[in-house]
């Protein structure tokens, strides 16, 4: 029987994490209870966090921003809990770039954006915060 390599599973989830078990069978050239089975055991062990739907803010009446924010090192889990209490917050990410970390806000206005991007600034240890917000999508994916 064929395995179903991790990685190019992840990538064909990315592409498209709707489409059936069955189509990724086929792609595979495995049964599609080997497909569920791989998806659970990746769900399972942490890596695939969750599935995610692109949104065009404009037109879903809400205001989105993926925030840069640059923290001190000591203060560096402190803030990351801080933020998992936002429920604003969709996703946080450590990264090695130009901040410390990344965190993707969904609000419902502009205003409530801006009001926690506030509450953000003012927390104990945080340097810097930089919104990038998003104004429309340009592209939805690939094919």
């Amino acid at each position: 029987m064929r395995k179903i390599n991790d990685k190019l599973l992840v990538r064909v989830l990315i592409r498209n994490p709707r489409l059936p078990n069955t189509a990724i069978a086929k792609l595979f050239g495995v049964s599609e209870a080997a497909v569920r089975k791989k998806i659970e055991k990746l769900e399972n062990d942490g890596t695939v966090i969750g599935y995610t739907t692109i949104v065009d803010p404009t037109k879903a009446g809400l205001a989105i921003s993926y925030t840069g924010i640059d923290v001190r090192p000591e203060k560096m889990m402190e803030i990351y809990e801080k933020l998992q209490e936002l429920r604003e917050a969709e996703v946080i990410f450590l990264t090695s770039g130009d901040h410390n970390i990344l965190v993707k806000l969904v609000c419902n206005s502009m205003n409530e954006l801006m009001e926690v991007h506030k509450r953000i600034e003012k927390m104990n240890g945080v340097t810097r915060v930089c919104p990038a917000v998003i104004t429309s999508v340009w592209k939805r994916g690939r094919k």
